[in-house]
């Protein structure tokens, strides 16, 4: 029985959490009907989950390389940094995307699926343990904003991002 099944921004979602089925992490939408609600196909042995379905968006701030001075860090904003490519370092993971919004360009969204088609079974959930996603970028570490988002039933979990590019002190000298 569920008292209260929708909020006026979020969508009731049903996950299989039984980690001994092959089938863990299946989802469904139920169909609601007073208190009851309903799913398609066989539930029955499953190990159910009952939650909301809500955004999930990270903005990450403008990358600077960095350097350890004692306790603490210290980032140089006046070199020149061009990022080449983002390492986002996923914990367990589905769907999610990026994008890159560029000074002077249109934005560039790409979405990305943990797994590829025809490798899990139909009803089985096509979740990766760990991943690591490299997304080119090409761009001034100043020109460009990027952001991850999700807003599927799956997982996103992000447990770090790296970069590489080239980066030139300018030739400054600094006392």
């Amino acid at each position: 029985m569920v008292s209260s099944v929708t909020t006026p921004n979020h969508d009731l979602v049903v996950i299989d959490t039984d980690t001994s089925s092959a089938r863990v992490g299946r989802y469904a939408k139920p169909t609601v009907s007073g208190t009851n609600f309903t799913l398609p196909g066989n539930w029955s042995s499953a190990t159910l989950t009952i939650g909301y379905i809500y955004p999930y968006e990270v903005k990450f701030p403008t990358f600077y390389a960095t350097r350890q001075s004692g306790s603490s860090t210290v980032s140089d904003i006046n070199s020149s940094l061009v990022l080449h490519r983002l390492k986002f370092h996923f914990g367990k993971i589905g769907l999610y995307e990026t994008t890159l919004e560029r000074v002077g360009k249109t934005d560039y969204t790409e979405v990305y699926e943990s797994t590829e088609l025809d490798e899990y079974d139909a009803s089985d959930a096509p979740y990766l343990e760990e991943f690591i996603k490299t997304v080119p970028v090409y761009e001034k570490n100043t020109n460009v904003d990027v952001t991850l988002r999700s807003s599927h039933p799956a997982p996103a979990t992000l447990r770090a991002v790296s970069w590489e590019g080239d980066y030139s002190p300018k030739y400054y000298k600094r006392v």
